[in-house]
C-alpha cells in the first residue's frame, strides 16, 4: 500500500514557509472550532461546557499577549 500524499509532504513547522505556516494555523483554528462546537453539542451541560471552552480560549489568548510582549 502507498502512502497518502499528505504523510509525504509533511515537514516540521519551523520548516514551513511563512505562506505555510499561516495556512496550517488557519487550518488548526477551524478543527479547533468544529471540535469545540462537536464537544458543546455532546456535553450534558452544553452552556457550562461553552462557558469553560471560552475561559480556556480567553487564557490561551492572554498567553499570547504575555509572550508577545517579551519579544
Amino acid at each position: 500500500m502507498s502512502k497518502s500524499r499528505r504523510r509525504e509532504d509533511t515537514k516540521p513547522f519551523e520548516e514551513l514557509t511563512f505562506e505555510e505556516q499561516a495556512h496550517s494555523i488557519n487550518a488548526t483554528i477551524i478543527n479547533l472550532h468544529n471540535a469545540i462546537k462537536r464537544h458543546v453539542k455532546d456535553a450534558p451541560n452544553s452552556k457550562k461546557t461553552q462557558e469553560k471552552c471560552i475561559e480556556q480560549i480567553g487564557t490561551f489568548f492572554q498567553q499570547l499577549i504575555k509572550e508577545e510582549e517579551l519579544l
